[in-house]
């Protein structure tokens, strides 16, 4: 099922078919932005910027995402 089903199901479709849906596009879009922040990482960008798009703290953003972060080349 394309993204854009599983976005009308969950807007349109039947309640109970609609939560499960809403948990598929909670997934996808956690994989999504899980996905833009490594990139911005790998571009450079810095915590503090991640984290004002993310409208979070940067302390936050580090803390969900850094673990995940390949280590610097030494």
């Amino acid at each position: 099922m394309s993204h854009d089903q599983v976005l009308e199901i969950a807007l349109h479709g039947d309640p109970i078919d609609a939560f499960a849906a809403i948990r598929d596009l909670r997934t996808i879009l956690k994989q999504a932005e899980h996905d833009h922040v490594m990139t911005l990482r790998r571009h450079g960008a810095s915590w503090a910027f991640i984290a004002n798009h993310l409208g979070v703290s940067r302390q936050a953003a580090n803390a969900a995402y850094a673990p995940w972060e390949p280590p610097t080349p030494t």
